[in-house]
């Protein structure tokens, strides 16, 4: 699996090693050294694109910021407060899991995935 996630503080480390489990390479933002524990969603996101991640997140800043720059990469998977809110840990994988599975194509092109109950997915510009 070629995707690989970088996975936001908002969100556990266990979510990380799940889908790590699964065959996903993922890295969660409390470990990665060069960002560090102060990390500014700016530098997440500029670390995502050298790196060539997708991060996973309930932030909405990290869509603004791809969205405002008019950047192609990375792309972003954004739990929304409904899924976040209800969804635990195991519930999380398991829908990233099929996300990432069938959507493989758009998200290593480039594109923001909102999680709501129902995906939708927009490209980002090209």
């Amino acid at each position: 699996m070629t995707i690989h996630l970088l996975i936001d503080q908002n969100q556990s480390v266990a979510l990380a090693r799940s889908l790590a489990e699964l065959g996903w390479r993922t890295e969660h933002v409390s470990k990665v050294a060069a960002l560090g524990k102060r990390a500014t969603d700016r530098q997440i996101v500029d670390y995502a694109v050298i790196q060539g991640m997708t991060v996973v997140t309930a932030d909405t800043d990290f869509g603004e910021i791809v969205f405002r720059s008019r950047m192609s990469k990375p792309s972003v998977i954004r739990f929304d407060g409904h899924v976040e809110d209800a969804y635990n840990d195991v519930r999380k994988t398991q829908l990233l899991h099929e996300v990432l599975t069938a959507h493989a194509a758009a998200i290593e092109a480039g594109c923001l995935v909102v999680l709501s109950g129902l995906v939708r997915i927009t490209m980002n510009r090209q």
